[in-house]
């Protein structure tokens, strides 16, 4: 009799806490289609996908998205139109194995942080949330099916995708992201997000998977903020304020860095092991030393060829820099000179100062292997690559980088010589060749000629016209002495 009465107690207190308000939101409980928010399609395999939608008139409510007595054959949960919307994903006993998570048009998402692993459907989709705090630990965490805790039942799909488009974010805690078991796409689209903790996200991607992170503003990423191991890695069209040492780091095949702004890259801020890096459109305030240094060879896989004969890609191409630490542009150059490598660092456009410069014109600035470094720099100042100065304002000029030593003399900056200066030196001098025409004028190539060098091809077009002036008296002198020894005869 006792037993039955604290199992009647036991069970009112269940229902009571099913239904009961938690911090001011209302949990969620499945009572039926059309029911309370709720609406079902039935697919042709029988599965269910379901919806909810905040009704009008409650502001905020809980889900906890494996507890709330749906059916067992729920394929699909979208959560829509909310104001305020509270997340769990802890594990239950429940046997589900839910597909997809579609949460979507919400002001502000609230995710519990668990207490035990997180149970996720193999794929969820967060779209056009206007507010998120914080990302706690463990929120998006593969199955440890080694360690599962006991009463926790263990789907059939393991947590594999993800995509978060059009979401603010304030801060994205330490081990939030936690997905190492061949999972497949991570995405993060139209994402403004505060603070990117350390070890923040960690994953390991089958080979047709993709890492994107598109069309984002991210304020700031700590040490190892984000670690990927993936075929394809995109960062392609973000700001990013300031990217700690090692805040991107991974191990890829292809990793494209595209039309981002930068506004401060520290020290190895780019710590990156793959095949083939691009790097190209961007645009960096402040490169501090070493920032490029640990972007190195390395392969994904074992490709069952040896080192030596297999071929990288380095470009390094049509950004814009401007302040530049000494040391702040080499890869780890070693390593790429010791495998079969296409380096390109082309089309460049830099701050042309001597005292942001002037570093690069002395091998001792390179950094511990500078005699080694000496052939990347002398390759960015070669004309070929086509590396020149921001064009400064109001000017039309193309200088090329290696302008920069006009602006030294004996090691010190000179003060009376400015870009500005040597524009107005190449533009005077184009204009002038344009409206001159001599048979006996100088080519003037594409490149950008200095002050000092206009001079110097002058004198030569002046030598020029002198040895037709001497060669023309001396025909006339031997025709003259011909005449006369006739005359005499």
């Amino acid at each position: 009799m006792i037993f039955e009465i604290k199992w009647m107690i036991g069970t009112v207190i269940v229902l009571l806490m099913n239904f009961q308000n938690t911090d001011g939101a209302t949990k969620v409980i499945f009572s039926g289609c059309s029911k309370n928010g709720f609406s079902c399609i039935t697919k042709p395999n029988k599965n269910i996908a379901l919806t909810y939608t905040c009704p009008n008139g409650m502001n905020d409510v809980s889900i906890y998205i494996n507890d709330f007595a749906s059916p067992i054959n729920t394929e699909s949960l979208k959560i829509e139109n909310c104001n305020i919307l509270t997340i769990s994903t802890s594990c239950t006993a429940a046997r589900k194995s839910m597909h997809t998570l579609h949460i979507v048009n919400i002001k502000k998402l609230i995710f519990v942080k668990v207490t035990q692993d997180p149970m996720l459907p193999a794929t969820v989709l967060v779209e056009n949330v206007s507010y998120i705090d914080s990302i706690p630990e463990k929120t998006f965490q593969q199955i440890n099916k080694a360690t599962y805790p006991r009463g926790c039942f263990q789907q059939t799909n393991d947590f594999q995708n993800i995509s978060f488009k059009n979401v603010t974010i304030n801060t994205v805690e330490p081990s939030a992201f936690i997905a190492t078991n061949n999972f497949k796409n991570f995405s993060f689209s139209n994402v403004k997000i505060n603070h990117i903790r350390a070890d923040a996200i960690k994953l390991k991607l089958d080979l047709s998977g993709t890492c994107e992170v598109r069309n984002s503003t991210i304020k700031l990423m700590e040490y190892l903020a984000m670690v990927t191991t993936a075929k394809t890695i995109i960062f392609t069209g973000n700001y990013f304020a300031e990217i700690l040492p090692n805040g991107i780091g991974g191990t890829f095949e292809n990793f494209y860095f595209i039309k981002n702004v930068v506004e401060t890259l520290q020290a190895h801020a780019l710590s990156l092991l793959g095949t083939n890096i691009f790097i190209l459109d961007n645009k960096f305030s402040h490169l501090r030393g070493n920032a490029l240094e640990k972007l190195s060879p390395g392969l994904l896989q074992y490709s069952g060829h040896s080192f030596g004969k297999l071929k990288f890609i380095y470009d390094f191409s049509k950004n814009e820099l401007n302040f530049v630490d000494a040391a702040a542009l080499h890869p780890d150059y070693v390593s790429y000179e010791n495998v079969q490598t296409d380096m390109m660092f082309s089309r460049n456009k830099f701050l042309c100062t001597c005292e942001n410069l002037a570093w690069m014109f002395s091998p001792l600035s390179h950094g511990p292997d500078g005699v080694q470094l000496e052939d990347f720099y002398k390759m960015i100042l070669d004309e070929s690559y086509a590396n020149t100065c921001s064009t400064p304002a109001g000017k039309s000029c193309k200088v090329p980088l290696k302008s920069v030593t006009h602006l030294i003399k004996c090691g010190k900056c000179l003060k009376n010589v400015t870009l500005e200066s040597i524009c107005d030196g190449i533009d005077g001098f184009e204009e002038k060749n344009q409206s001159e025409t001599t048979t006996d004028s100088f080519d003037v190539s594409s490149e950008a000629i200095l002050p000092g060098e206009m001079q110097t091809h002058q004198n030569k077009s002046l030598d020029s016209s002198a040895g037709v002036g001497k060669r023309f008296i001396t025909y006339v002198n031997v025709f003259g002495l011909i005449a006369i020894w006739y005359a005499l005869q």
